[in-house]
């Protein structure tokens, strides 16, 4: 993103005619400052001061637009980053770990979360809202895992849901949300309002069939792995069974 950022054509053509308008003052006033215009070309002396003129003008802009609208956008861009890239946004990493710790744990796959695919959401038993949750969610590459236990599984997806949306809605409505980038909050935004936390999750904490809603899970799993992406972060984690007790996964056949 950095580099997309770097080669925008809004920032080449800035240093473009910054550059033009150096170059161009240097040239008029000290290389061709005693040089007599062309002959085909006699208002070539008025046209050099015109496009002086031009550049110091331009360059006057941009120390201007530097002091006044550059430092303080710089200032509340690092406030943003403190105050919503570094509150809000590990909540909804967080929190969406979970949920999809639940659902990697269902596939009880051998597939490391980045190299999933949607017949692997196809494959994810039952999730049933009376059973309950128990496994361990670790960091990728890191020692230390957290076990992860609710009493069923519905209450885990909507407490889990809920703290994702009140965490977005939270970002939102702070005044320093204009400051962020504009890719990660469409991508925040997506989150949001994504079938499978608007509408999934609550149907199968009713009871009803969760098959109808695993292209949801792979949607929400695809917006996860665009969100950190955008982060310029691998927010992997494993799961695994907790071994230290006597839960079993639930059985796929109803």
């Amino acid at each position: 993103m950095k580099l997309k950022k770097l080669l925008s054509p809004d920032r080449v053509l800035f240093w473009v005619l910054t550059f033009v308008s150096f170059l161009s003052i240097f040239l008029v006033k000290f290389v061709w400052v005693n040089t007599p215009p062309p002959k085909w070309f006699p208002w070539g002396h008025e046209f050099g001061e015109l496009v002086n003129n031009l550049c110091i003008g331009y360059i006057v802009s941009v120390i201007f637009y530097y002091i006044v609208v550059y430092i303080p956008d710089k200032r509340n861009k690092r406030a943003a980053n403190s105050g919503i890239i570094g509150m809000y946004v590990p909540r909804v990493l967080f929190h969406s770990k979970k949920i999809l710790g639940l659902l990697y744990f269902k596939m009880e796959t051998e597939k490391t979360l980045i190299m999933l695919t949607k017949d692997d959401f196809r494959k994810i038993e039952r999730l049933d809202p009376s059973e309950p949750v128990e496994f361990f969610l670790g960091d990728s590459g890191k020692l230390v895992s957290v076990k992860v236990e609710a009493d069923n599984q519905g209450d885990f997806l909507i407490y889990h849901r809920d703290a994702i949306k009140e965490s977005i809605n939270e970002m939102f409505v702070s005044p320093l949300i204009k400051y962020v980038d504009s890719d990660l909050v469409h991508i925040i935004g997506k989150i949001k309002y994504c079938r499978f936390l608007n509408y999934s999750i609550s149907n199968i904490a009713k009871g009803n069939d969760y098959l109808h809603h695993r292209e949801g899970m792979y949607e929400f799993y695809e917006l996860y792995m665009e969100f950190t992406k955008a982060l310029n972060e691998e927010c992997l984690f494993e799961v695994h069974p907790d071994y230290y007790t006597y839960y079993k996964p639930i059985p796929p056949s109803f």
